[in-house]
């Protein structure tokens, strides 16, 4: 009786180890089920609301504000952005930059949403402030140093500073002077003096520019003045410096000034100068006055107190100085 009661004991645990085996391995089953049904279950919801994010928030209507040069239809091409396109799922920074390289006169673009289902964009353009000339061909350039467009004969061409002196190697339509190779820092003077010129204010006064020599940068200014700023530092000042001597000048007063050396130089002349393509130095035009150490001309202040005396003097040739202000040190003019 006791081997058959160690016999039936033994069955009986194998059973029960066999019941718990089948019990684990269906658990194990379902969770996998579960699992699976999960997954499936999450991907179905995020197809559907993908669905519905593309029907319920796509773009209705495209507004466009600010243009003058483009159309409409030519910003919103440009733009790549489609009626029925999704509200959201787009590179902002991108479309900005295609308009860009697509455009060239514009300026700025910002683009915005318009609830509930447009899209803004407004831009900003740009027009040409400086014909830059080169062996090969004419450049349109604007104020912020872009390049928009070769020009296509002599249309409008008066109307524009004339730029000569500069290189556009490798600066496609759309880019910047800036990224032309610049060995003498040619451009770099000359975008600083326009940057100088337009934070005195008075970058509607510059005419013609002359960068042949990097160290030597001219200027005609006002229609009746040629300026020498010598080497191309600390233009912001030389700027001031000069729009606060013309005011000391009669407004009939035409001739060359020099801002390189320690202390301004002007020489009046009859007719108002203007750049001399073949031989640019002004030196040539002086180099029959008298030195620096001449008494003032007749037209010139020489002091803030006196403005508008004369003393005499043949002003067709003589050279005057105008001399640094005491009360203000530090507009000396000085290089």
């Amino acid at each position: 009786m006791k081997g058959y009661s160690t016999s039936r004991s033994g069955k009986r645990a194998r059973m029960l180890s066999g019941q718990r085996k089948r019990e684990r391995k269906d658990m194990r089953n379902s969770r996998t089920f579960g699992y699976g049904l999960a997954l499936l279950t999450g991907l179905a919801v995020f197809v559907v609301l993908i669905v519905a994010f593309s029907l319920f928030f796509s773009i209705g209507e495209i507004n466009v504000y600010g243009n003058v040069l483009y159309s409409n239809e030519e910003l919103i091409e440009a733009s790549g952005f489609r009626i029925g396109d999704n509200l959201y799922l787009f590179n902002k920074y991108g479309k900005v930059q295609n308009m860009f390289e697509k455009l060239p006169y514009l300026k700025k673009v910002q683009i915005r949403r318009q609830m509930p289902d447009g899209i803004s964009i407004e831009v900003e353009e740009t027009e040409a402030r400086f014909a830059v000339i080169t062996e090969e061909q004419v450049w349109l350039v604007s104020a912020e140093g872009k390049l928009l467009a070769e020009a296509e004969g002599d249309a409008g061409l008066d109307k524009l500073s004339k730029v000569y002196g500069l290189r556009t190697e490798k600066v496609a339509v759309g880019g910047m002077l800036s990224s032309s190779p610049d060995p003498e820092s040619r451009i770099a003077a000359f975008l600083g003096l326009v940057k100088a010129l337009d934070a005195a204010g008075s970058l509607d006064k510059l005419g013609d520019v002359d960068m042949t020599e990097a160290y030597d940068v001219q200027f005609t200014y006002e229609g009746r003045f040629l300026v020498s700023t010598g080497m191309p530092e600390n233009l912001e000042e030389k700027a001031v410096y000069l729009d606060e001597v013309i005011r000391k000048l009669a407004v009939t007063d035409k001739g060359y000034i020099e801002l390189g050396g320690e202390q301004l130089r002007y020489i009046p002349s009859e007719e108002a100068p203007g750049l001399n393509t073949d031989q640019k130095n002004i030196e040539v035009e002086a180099e029959d006055v008298p030195s620096t150490d001449a008494e003032p001309d007749s037209g010139i202040v020489t002091e803030p107190t006196s403005e508008g005396e004369e003393e005499e003097g043949n002003t067709s040739e003589t050279e005057g100085e105008i001399p640094d202000e005491e009360t203000e040190p530090e507009e000396t003019g000085e290089d």
